[in-house]
This record gives structure tokens, C-alpha cells and sequence, in this order.
């Protein structure tokens, strides 16, 4: 694929705002265009011009502590 550098900054500006949406509602944001062919991010259901989904982060687990016991 290959993007305008005017295309490429929008759409970048989209994914981490997307990123960030996902993160914060713990669910997954969608990337779409507008009619005007913007990129925009939001959480909710899909449009028709749906182009991507961003999850939310997965939580890494505690460390685990364990000891061998002989």
C-alpha cells in the first residue's frame, strides 16, 4: 500500500487514537473513514466503512513467586 504524507499523519493520529481508546474502555475501538475519507477511531458498533480494529491491551499477569521446597 502506499499513502500520502497527509493520509499517513491522519491515519497514524487514528491508530494511537484508537490505541488509547481501546485501553481505556477495555474494548476493542474501531478505525473507519468518514465520507470526506478522514480517519476517525471510536468504540461501538461497526459501520459499513469499518477498515480496522484495535484491541485493548491484554494484562500481564503478576510475577509468580515460587520457591522449590526439597
Amino acid at each position: 500500500m502506499k499513502f500520502d504524507y497527509e493520509t499517513a499523519i491522519e491515519m497514524g493520529n487514528a491508530l494511537l487514537d484508537a490505541a488509547e481508546l481501546a485501553k481505556a474502555h477495555k474494548e476493542d475501538a474501531t478505525l473507519t473513514t468518514t465520507k470526506n475519507n478522514k480517519w476517525i477511531a471510536f468504540i461501538g458498533e461497526p459501520d459499513c466503512g469499518t477498515r480496522l480494529f484495535v484491541e485493548p491491551p491484554i494484562p500481564e499477569p503478576d510475577e509468580t513467586k515460587l520457591k522449590v521446597v526439597a
